[in-house]
């Protein structure tokens, strides 16, 4: 997300007061129509306290890919997001979802101290979400090849490399999908174009 006069308003009336205790959560508005573009993604970004909080979804998103922006308005503020970003808050939105943790908006990313206290708890964050949703772009072979598989790692064979060369080369070397297989894929979605 990029600074601006915008960005500098919405973090500092949403400022944490200890990025290692506290963290920023969306709510979605229902649905609003737009007079020029039809249908808006709308949200309030607010404080919690990690001893505090309500139920939500966490999200993780591919930020590498593509420069495409989209206009989402957060606390009523016009804030423009990468299309991976948009893309996961929609399909969310159209899945009812209510409350969403996602690190390029409720972590301030020009504010150093607040990124470092957030990174610190990032297990946590994680952790007591509810459900934890991944989304690639819409064309992302690697990651619906790795959601389809996670039911299948525990099938093979202990010491069998067989099965392990696909799953090795897109998992094992991002941490994200390390993360996942971890906690496993009962509790982690992949979020998917219709």
């Amino acid at each position: 997300m990029e600074s601006s006069p915008a960005h500098l308003m919405l973090y500092q009336t949403a400022h944490l007061r200890d990025p290692r205790t506290h963290l920023r959560l969306l709510r979605f508005h229902r649905r609003t129509r737009h007079w020029a573009s039809g249908d808006y993604l709308s949200f309030d970004l607010a404080l919690h306290e990690m001893v505090l909080l309500p139920k939500y979804q966490a999200v993780w998103y591919d930020w590498t890919t593509g420069t495409r922006q989209e206009t989402i308005f957060v606390n009523s503020i016009t804030l423009k997001v990468q299309k991976n970003c948009y893309y996961a808050l929609w399909q969310l939105w159209r899945s009812g979802a209510e409350c969403v943790w996602i690190d390029s908006i409720c972590i301030d990313q020009h504010n150093d101290d607040e990124k470092s206290g957030q990174v610190a708890i990032m297990f946590e964050i994680y952790h007591y979400a509810s459900q934890v949703f991944a989304c690639g772009e819409s064309s992302d072979k690697c990651s619906n090849r790795v959601i389809r598989g996670l039911p299948n790692v525990d099938r093979i064979p202990e010491g069998s490399n067989r099965g392990y060369g696909e799953i090795n080369k897109m998992v094992f070397q991002q941490m994200c999908w390390k993360w996942m297989l971890v906690q496993g894929d009962n509790y982690c979605t992949q979020l998917c174009e219709d």
